[in-house]
């Protein structure tokens, strides 16, 4: 008969053999341990955003200068320095990020103001109806019954109506202007368009009431980023004279990228087709600009014999691919994918000048890092997710095959060179494998940020990314190469007519496959499981690393269960709408809020919008007054105007007021005036049992230097 001591004795024996297996599988990827410090980095950049107020600034350096003290205690200890190595990276990211932010301090107007804006057009992007200008080194100066404003922005963003000629680059203008502190976020937990701005040091938005007038030309002899500036404005010009149409737009976001000039249904058929990748500027378009440049250079130079013979014509080629891939960099605008794959290409070019082999996953973990250290706030950006999860995959997976290759040879199998036909297949399954791959890798983050992924993602990759290596990029680097001496039209002609198929493939697939998977916004836990389980899957070679199959599982289960809210009202209380079991999201208006509905769409899965109507079963009740919703038991009314707050006093459960309410109002349980509407922002209601769980922007927003508060001044 057993005894409880014998109960214990088995427990401590599996635990033994636990801890021995894990000791054993950690000591045998002994050399993938320094990928974990760039993880560690990230994960202290992520820790610092999480918080809902400013963590104390002595918080990191304390972290960082004790866990550095620690590593010198311990240097040679039995467990050795990797633990406190991955304490001082987690530290160091939290540092990082805080003084980022801490550092840039950007100044936000608080209230709509309206006045006269001078600034020097810093930026400007050609759009179809109007014109997106950056001013930096500002002046405002308030016009009639216009308030002071508290703050001089450093950056503004103005929309200009598209009259005639945008001004240049570099010019100081003047315009009466309507200005707005950046957007919050359209619902809890969407996209937070203030913390992008502040990030960008861009302090308000707003549009220009008229004509810009120059006050000051533009000097002869710019700056670097204004000399910059004026020339990717002056290329993506030149390739849209080239290329009118949608191809010129599409050729100037691959060549320069910028995107303003495509038009949406493009975009969305891009998207929905599973191709809106090709426009981010990333590893893809970096890597087919350096290798054409390598080839064509290390082909020229090959063509003659004294060169060939004497020359390192290998290590010239890969110094010029390098000098064309930065340049590329600074044309391209140098985002975070750009930069990603810049700092890749770049090892990689070094590597064969210095005889040296780039190690793949030790190239991809360090680029983040340089990324995070000198961006941290990128690892909040869908850009920086999606990039890195998919070269992330990509390197692992074909590390994978490149492993068990080496491993024939041993196993006695021996590889014939295939024929041209094998090589073929061999090229359509590594594509087919590189496409499949990258959706699933990318999947979760897709759906965290966007709530949507393709149904023909993989066919339409098939398609498009042969042409664009083949066919596109070859004409678009050539482009480059020949601006300078204006004969860029040859190469423009052969890279639209490109274009113009992979726009018709976009085309067709989009309308081929209908409407893409769609989600209700998940919460933020879905990227953080996905991330740490594909991180164990790809970081580790042993067995052991299976067990990271168990975070994309849970990061499907969690966002298969999550539940849309049932309705949600907008920060100014003008728009609200109700989500039906159709899948349709019904709003109170169609004219109001244009940005925020389909925001919405997006955010709750929904397949459709419409109007309220007298008979849509929806639940939205709505009129001149304001509007009412049922939502379990629970009545909640969205006032308009104070004629309506007799009634809803007496029938509602919860009341939301754009207007003050001036007379007792006992019924509701509760009451969210204008003030709280405007400091709460969005308001988003779910039903909880017999109850409803209300959640604003701020709720999840909390308090932190991006976070405008608002103040409301007289006008």
């Amino acid at each position: 008969m057993r005894t409880h001591l014998d109960f214990h004795g088995d427990l401590a024996g599996l635990y033994a053999r636990f801890s021995m297996a894990v000791a054993s599988a950690i000591t045998a990827d002994r050399e993938r341990w320094a990928l974990w410090l760039p993880v560690a980095l990230g994960v202290g950049v992520a820790g610092y955003f999480v918080p809902d107020s400013e963590p104390p600034a002595w918080l990191g350096v304390v972290a960082l200068v004790g866990s550095v003290l620690g590593l010198v205690a311990t240097w040679r200890s039995r467990t050795g320095p990797m633990p406190w190595l991955l304490i001082i990276a987690l530290a160091l990211g939290f540092v990082v990020a805080q003084t980022r932010t801490q550092g840039l301090a950007t100044a936000m107007l608080t209230d709509d103001w309206r006045g006269e804006v001078t600034g020097v057009v810093e930026r400007a992007e050609a759009r179809p109806r109007a014109t997106r200008l950056i001013l930096r080194d500002l002046a405002m100066s308030r016009s009639f019954r216009a308030y002071k404003p508290d703050v001089i922005p450093e950056r503004v963003r103005l929309r200009v109506a598209a009259r005639g000629q945008s001004p240049p680059i570099g010019a100081r203008i003047s315009v009466l202007a309507v200005l707005r502190p950046p957007s919050p976020p359209t619902a809890p937990g969407s996209h937070d368009f203030q913390r992008a701005a502040y990030f960008k040091g861009i302090g308000a938005v707003g549009f220009a009431l008229g004509r810009p007038r120059v006050i000051e030309p533009a000097v002869s002899a710019p700056g670097p980023g204004d000399w910059l500036a004026r020339a990717r404005a002056w290329l993506s010009a030149t390739i849209r004279a080239a290329l009118p149409g949608q191809a010129g737009a599409l050729a100037t976001a691959l060549l320069t990228g910028d995107r303003s000039a495509i038009d949406k249904d493009v975009m969305q058929a891009m998207r929905e087709a599973g191709l809106a990748h090709l426009l981010a500027i990333s590893g893809l378009h970096m890597g087919l600009v350096a290798g054409v440049v390598f080839f064509t250079v290390r082909l020229g130079l090959a063509a003659f014999e004294h060169t060939a013979l004497n020359w390192p014509i290998k290590k010239v080629a890969a110094i010029a691919a390098l000098l064309f891939a930065a340049i590329y960099l600074a044309l391209s605008g140098a985002t975070v994918p750009t930069q990603r794959a810049f700092i890749m290409t770049s090892i990689v070019l070094l590597a064969v000048v210095i005889d040296r082999r780039a190690l793949s996953m030790r190239l991809v973990a360090w680029a983040g890092a340089v990324v995070l250290l000198l961006a941290p706030e990128s690892v909040l950006s869908a850009s920086f997710q999606l990039s890195f999860a998919a070269v992330t995959a990509l390197i692992a997976v074909y590390e994978a095959i490149g492993r068990r290759r080496f491993r024939g040879p041993e196993r006695g199998i021996e590889h014939t060179g295939p024929s041209r036909f094998g090589r073929m297949a061999r090229y359509f399954a590594a594509l087919t494998t590189t496409s499949v791959v990258a959706v699933a890798a990318t999947a979760p983050f897709a759906l965290y940020h966007f709530q949507e992924v393709p149904t023909v993602g993989v066919l339409a990759n098939l398609a498009a990314i042969p042409m664009t290596g083949i066919w596109i990029m070859p004409a678009g680097v050539a482009a480059l190469a020949l601006a300078p001496f204006g004969l860029m039209e040859g190469p423009l002609w052969v890279m639209g007519h490109g274009l113009e198929i992979l726009l018709w493939v976009a085309r067709t697939l989009s309308e081929w496959a209908g409407s893409p998977i769609r989600v209700t916004a998940p919460p933020v836990i879905v990227p953080l499981v996905a991330a740490a389980g594909g991180l164990w899957l790809c970081i580790w070679r042993t067995r052991w690393r299976h067990l990271g199959w168990a975070g994309p599982v849970v990061a499907v289960v969690l966002t298969l269960n999550t539940v849309p809210p049932s309705l949600l009202i907008s920060g100014d209380g003008r728009l609200a709408a109700a989500r039906g079991e159709d899948g349709s999201l019904t709003l109170s208006s169609t004219v109001r809020g244009r940005f925020a509905a389909e925001s919405w769409r997006r955010y709750t899965g929904a397949s459709r919008t419409k109007p309220w109507s007298a008979d849509d079963g929806q639940g939205l009740r709505c009129d001149k007054l304001g509007c009412t919703a049922q939502v379990g038991r629970i009545v909640l009314a969205v006032a308009e105007d104070a004629r309506s707050h007799e009634e809803d006093c007496r029938r509602a459960d919860i009341l939301i007021s754009r207007v003050p309410i001036r007379q007792p109002c006992t019924g509701p349980s509760q009451i969210i005036g204008p003030r709280e509407l405007r400091r709460g922002g969005a308001h988003a209601v779910w039903r909880m049992g017999e109850g409803v769980r209300v959640e604003t922007v701020r709720d999840r927003r909390g308090n932190r230097p991006w976070v405008v508060k608002f103040e409301h001044k007289r006008q």
